[in-house]
């Protein structure tokens, strides 16, 4: 598939915060999203942090979205968004998806390929 999407994530408090994920329609659904969260789980947690966060706002548009972040063990937040404890994940480091980053790779920019 190629370059298939991009994540911006941040330290905030006891949150690994994911501020933005953009995937292709082509790959959502497809393990894409857990790989990323597992990644960032296993390269980027700060030693303090308990629960990774995804900001979203919920509309019918993005409810295939919403179906993910549930399958991938997230719970909807009274305050907004999606959180889940760190570790919380299903489907681990498949070997299918490999996920780069700025901070690992030394490419600039986080990218995600499939």
């Amino acid at each position: 598939y190629g370059l298939i999407g991009f994540g911006m994530a941040r330290h905030s408090g006891q949150d690994l915060e994911i501020q933005d994920l953009m995937l292709s329609c082509r790959v959502q659904g497809k393990l894409v999203e857990d790989a990323f969260f597992t990644h960032l789980e296993s390269h980027h947690k700060p030693n303090d942090a308990v629960r990774l966060r995804v900001n979203f706002t919920e509309t019918k548009r993005n409810q295939p979205a919403r179906q993910v972040l549930e399958s991938t063990g997230f719970e909807k937040l009274e305050e907004g968004g999606f959180a889940r404890e760190i570790g919380g994940g299903n489907a681990g480091t498949s070997g299918i998806v490999r996920v780069k980053c700025a901070a690992c790779c030394d490419i600039g920019a986080a990218v995600l390929n499939g």
